[in-house]
This record gives structure tokens, sequence and C-alpha cells, in this order.
């Protein structure tokens, strides 16, 4: 709600430091996923690519190992493969291999591998 207010009748900036701010408060799990949805969402919307890009690698940073940083790291490798960045989409896809056992990801993270 703060944020909203900011982004209303405050500065861009400051509603942009609320969301940085709460992904580094938030709690591991499906809240965390959803601030950095949210924060995605906002950077993309007033900021563009580029920006985009710093909250997808700070996402990467943050949260813990398991099916929600797949999830938003498999998000960030297409956001890259639209923009013709092959080389940085093989690069978060070998930092995601090490968190996806085959066994559990055969379905959707290795078959986008191949």
């Amino acid at each position: 709600m703060f944020a909203d207010f900011e982004e209303n009748f405050g500065l861009l900036s400051r509603a942009m430091a609320v969301y940085d701010r709460a992904t580094k408060e938030v709690d591991q799990g499906e809240e965390l996923m959803q601030v950095f949805n949210m924060y995605i969402a906002k950077a993309t919307q007033f900021y563009g690519i580029s920006r985009t890009r710093e909250v997808y690698e700070r996402a990467l940073e943050r949260i813990s190992p398991g099916q929600l940083l797949v999830q938003i790291g498999l998000r960030f490798a297409k956001l890259e493969r639209k923009l013709n960045e092959i080389e940085r989409a093989r690069g978060i896809y070998t930092h995601l291999s090490q968190f996806c056992n085959p066994s559990q990801y055969s379905a959707t993270f290795w078959h986008i591998w191949e």
C-alpha cells in the first residue's frame, strides 16, 4: 500500500525503493515470490528492460534454491532469449542447473535446457 501511495502521490523512485526494501524484509516462500513479481512488473512498466534485469538478478540471489527459484530463473532466461541475448540466457540456465535435480524437474527445466 505504501508503494502504491508513492506511485500515485509521491516520487516513483521512492515507490521502487519500497519494493526493493520489501524484497529484503519478506521471508522466503510464496510471499517473497509475489513481491518480486510485483517489483518486476513495476520495473518493466516504469523503467524498461535494463532495470528489470537488475531485479531478476537480485531475485536469483535472494530466493532460496527450489521450485520458486527455478520459476523466476526460467522467466529471466525467456526474457533474455526474447531480446536475442543467447549467451546471457545460457548463463542463467547454467546457474539454474545446479539447483535442478533431473528426476524432479525433467518435465520443465530440462526440456527447456535441450
